[in-house]
């Protein structure tokens, strides 16, 4: 699964400019199968976005905002969700690139 952070919230605490609030993420899974050399390639890809509260009650290892990393920011976004979170969404992952390899509903356009 890869992570990535789209916008960080952040505000002054007390004495700390910019602290991190909030993460907004997606992670993005990819499954491919086939080869392009046999001519059967085919590339499943599923998404999940959504945003969380960072914990900013522990100042003590505050990073001053320009030094914040995305790494950083996802170890928190991870620490926040737990592991049963990641785990759902890890499976809601799962669940939709399954629904593309084996589709109960098709689509098309008869007329073409």
């Amino acid at each position: 699964m890869k992570w990535k952070i789209t916008k960080v919230e952040y505000k002054d605490i007390g004495s700390k400019k910019d602290v991190c609030i909030a993460a907004h993420f997606t992670c993005s899974k990819t499954v491919e199968e086939g080869s392009v050399e046999d001519g059967d390639f085919k590339s499943f890809t599923a998404s999940h976005s959504n945003s969380i509260s960072l914990n900013s009650d522990d100042l003590d290892n505050y990073i001053d905002y320009e030094n914040v990393t995305e790494e950083q920011v996802i170890e928190w976004t991870k620490v926040q969700l737990t592991d049963t979170m990641i785990t759902a969404i890890e499976r809601n992952l799962d669940g939709q690139i399954s629904k593309q390899k084996t589709p109960t509903v098709k689509q098309g356009s008869p007329w073409l």
